[in-house]
């Protein structure tokens, strides 16, 4: 039923393998070109066409391979994974850092609290708050 669809595919992989000869099966390959990228573009899209004969299909499914190969190549080419990871890794480092200066900064910040707060004028208002506490009883 599908064979021209088959016979396509089995001719994109051919032409994908062309590029591979040198390489074991199943390795990474060390480049992509125009080939490759056409491949990945447009035998998906051709596929639609040949078995089913959907030709709007055919440029959906090609626009949205060629929307994902530059948001691909957008994302490696700018290094984006390993800047947010580079800038998440700083930032942890940085608030460890900040909880560090926090915890030695502590006790000098409850002297300075005593010192302010508990001054001659808090002693004078605390008779006052309570009598007021014990009247509302």
């Amino acid at each position: 039923m599908h064979v021209p669809g088959f016979a396509g595919l089995g001719t994109s992989a051919e032409l994908a393998r062309y590029e591979q000869r040198f390489r074991p099966f199943w390795s990474l390959p060390t480049r992509f070109g125009i080939p490759e990228l056409a491949v990945f573009v447009l035998v998906p899209a051709l596929l639609a066409v040949v078995t089913q004969g959907q030709v709007k299909q055919f440029f959906g499914i090609a626009f949205g391979n060629l929307v994902l190969v530059r948001a691909v190549s957008a994302v490696v080419g700018y290094g984006l994974i390993a800047t947010t990871y580079w800038g998440l890794r700083r930032l942890a480092g940085e608030m460890a850092n900040s909880v560090a200066s926090l915890v030695r900064a502590l006790p000098l910040l409850l002297v300075f609290s005593l010192v302010l707060f508990v001054n001659a004028d808090m002693w004078r208002c605390s008779p006052g708050c309570r009598s007021r506490s014990s009247s509302s009883r």
